[in-house]
């Protein structure tokens, strides 16, 4: 273990980072480092990381959705789902990539950030109908994370845990949209003003900061 502490020393620090967090992970774990692989690799125009992090979030897509479904049944008290058996995951491509990447300068984090901040902000608005289908709301999740990893990159705390907290309302939207059952759509949608009005707070505040501070 100490050898390969003193590995990743060696490291660009984000890449350290990640390849720490691949080593041993669940399948959440490293979906989430693949997230943010993905991230970095827009960063930079890295082709072979993004298809790297596409590859395991793939690899780990079908297990993540038995558990999303056996967690929310679960929480919305519908017909019990055995526990799903979760496979162990193999990052090693993406951990290989990784490896290979050109490191993130200030400079790309800022104009990364950017470009995405106004993504997001176009498909925010194109999601401000009274109830959003799943799938434009599922891609602006993907377009907050990578604007959480890079303000976390950044420094930016406050922002990243804004960001986060988006996330994980995003998530929750994209996860009952799996489960076809009345309670699981009434409870989507009963959660869908708070969730417009908070990205809508998120970026009318944040437009005129787009370098994630």
């Amino acid at each position: 273990m100490a050898s390969k502490n003193k590995g990743l020393e060696r490291l660009d620090p984000i890449a350290a980072e990640l390849l720490a967090a691949l080593d041993g992970g669940s399948v959440h774990q490293c979906r989430k480092v693949a997230k943010k692989a993905d991230a970095w690799a827009k960063a930079c125009r890295c082709k072979p990381l993004a298809k790297a992090a596409k590859g395991l979030k793939k690899q780990l897509g079908a297990a993540r959705n038995r558990q999303v479904l056996h967690y929310w049944h679960q929480q919305l008290a519908l017909a019990p789902l055995a526990e799903p058996k979760m496979p162990v995951p193999d990052p090693s491509a993406l951990a290989a990539a990784i490896k290979k990447a050109p490191p993130l300068e200030a400079d790309a984090l800022l104009s990364a950030y950017s470009r995405a901040f106004c993504k997001g902000r176009a498909q925010y608005r194109a999601c401000r109908g009274k109830h959003p289908k799943s799938e434009p709301l599922h891609r602006l999740r993907s377009t907050i994370k990578q604007l959480e990893a890079y303000s976390e990159w950044l420094g930016a705390a406050q922002t990243a845990k804004v960001l986060n907290g988006l996330g994980q309302q995003l998530g929750d939207d994209h996860d009952l949209s799996l489960i076809d059952h009345k309670i699981a759509r009434q409870r989507r949608r009963a959660a869908h003003p708070a969730l417009l009005a908070a990205l809508g707070a998120f970026f009318t505040a944040y437009g005129e900061n787009r370098g994630g501070r």
